[in-house]
């Protein structure tokens, strides 16, 4: 009777113990698999999230290459044919339209539809080599199971383009997509309309078409490569970078053509692109300081292709093509001995051995005048006077204040060189007999 209670007691504790383990069985199954549940949409969600972020940087370097790419075809067409883009208007593919008209258009024209259908002369292959190249075969591939396996429908649309000149080797395109992601594993999606993507291009290893522009000459073509950075800019430098055709940016108080401007065939800065670029940058949190590019014009070159040139002019490249003379040379440029440079760039590289001429002749009432009729140029500047009246006796000069003892002597179409070490304001005057003439001088700092 005994061991017969004692069995119905271990029978009672087992049967307890067995429905203790099935109810925490039961519970850790209630509370577990909701937190399973909720962990895996998490994941979910963050990796819907991170493809999201490789579509937008996707998007980002499909239209780099393919503004690099509409950019190498836009200068191809004004190499072949001559024909710049002032005034061109984006024949439209979409409901996008780039309402401005100019190069940005004619670019977006390309970048969006691969075409150049507004242009006048034929376009060749254009729309062959852009084919794959545009904003618009980058949507198609992305909506055509681009995800590489993953659970994403995928829907772009492009909305919007906008451009600007971030430097002068570089523009800027800000593009607006609507995108929409469905994951088919988890229903969850993400919708966004109005997207903003910020892409650059690279314009240093592209040819500029000014010089065939101005000249008509295959071999003038230039690559758009910045010039080295020397620590002393002297006539061996000055060479080199002649020889190199190499360009320098130019800040927006030097009035360079910009790469833009180039495209539309300018020969200085336009206003329009530095206000529109400056907008544009400043809606990124960017300030631009300058977009112009600049080099140095090869009159030597030139020359050997039966092209008239006028060594009177400063020979930076959109000063000599807008007239701007100078009579400042540079000391011991044995492969360019008749280059000229005015004095605001002469400065501007810091140039050693500036040498200036100034030229005395006399008039019909036989006053003496000076060419030109005042100059302002950086200390250790030699100024060399020349006379081309080749009056007797030549003339004889006195500066104020009396830095030198006594007078020099000009001769009659003789020359004399004069070193400005120090800054300051210079009056030179003719005391020969029966001759007048005053030429003011002001010795900025500039080059040490």
């Amino acid at each position: 009777m005994v061991l017969g209670n004692r069995g119905y007691v271990f029978t009672l504790i087992t049967a307890m113990l067995v429905l203790i383990i099935l109810s925490m069985i039961m519970f850790f199954t209630e509370v577990s698999a909701p937190s399973y549940e909720d962990s895996s949409n998490r994941m979910s969600v963050d990796e819907l999230h991170f493809y999201v972020e490789s579509v937008k940087k996707d998007a980002s370097r499909a239209i780099s290459i393919s503004g690099q790419r509409a950019s190498a075809y836009a200068i191809d067409h004004i190499i072949l044919t001559n024909e710049t883009y002032g005034g061109y208007a984006m024949d439209n593919c979409t409901g996008f339209n780039y309402s401005l008209s100019g190069v940005e258009a004619a670019l977006a024209e390309l970048m969006v539809c691969g075409t150049l259908d507004n242009a006048e002369e034929p376009t060749g292959n254009i729309r062959k080599y852009m084919l794959n190249n545009t904003v618009l075969s980058w949507t198609r591939r992305m909506g055509v199971n681009q995800t590489g396996g993953l659970p994403y429908n995928v829907t772009v649309k492009f909305r919007n383009m906008s451009m600007g000149q971030y430097d002068p080797w570089h523009y800027v395109i800000v593009s607006e997509f609507d995108l929409l992601v469905r994951d088919l594993s988890s229903n969850n999606e993400y919708r966004g309309y109005g997207i903003p993507v910020v892409s650059t291009v690279d314009v240093s290893t592209l040819e500029d078409p000014s010089f065939h522009i101005q000249y008509d000459i295959p071999a003038e073509l230039r690559i758009l490569e910045e010039c080295g950075r020397e620590g002393v800019v002297d006539g061996e430098v000055l060479d080199l970078w002649i020889d190199e055709g190499c360009y320098h940016g130019s800040g927006n108080r030097y009035n360079a053509p910009s790469f833009f401007d180039r495209l539309e065939g300018r020969t200085s800065l336009s206003q329009k692109y530095v206000l529109r670029s400056r907008e544009l940058l400043e809606d990124l949190g960017y300030e631009i300081e300058e977009i112009g590019l600049e080099s140095l014009v090869n009159v030597d070159f030139l020359r050997d292709y039966n092209v008239s040139v006028n060594t009177n002019l400063s020979q930076v490249d959109y000063m000599y093509w807008n007239g701007v003379e100078s009579t400042c040379g540079v000391s011991g440029m044995e492969k360019h001995p008749n280059f000229r440079i005015d004095v605001d760039h002469a400065v501007k590289y810091g140039v050693r051995g500036l040498n200036c001429e100034v030229g005395i002749d006399q008039d019909l009432d036989l006053e003496d005048f000076f060419t030109p009729d005042t100059i302002t140029v950086p200390v250790n500047t030699t100024l060399t006077w020349v006379d081309h009246s080749g009056v007797d006796g030549g003339h004889e000069l006195y500066i104020i204040p009396n830095a030198w003892v006594g007078t020099k002597n000009v001769p009659a179409n003789g020359r004399f060189q004069w070193f400005f070490n120090e800054t300051g304001d210079y009056t030179v005057i003719c005391t020969s007999e029966d001759h007048d003439g005053f030429f003011p001088i002001h010795v900025m700092a500039g080059v040490e």
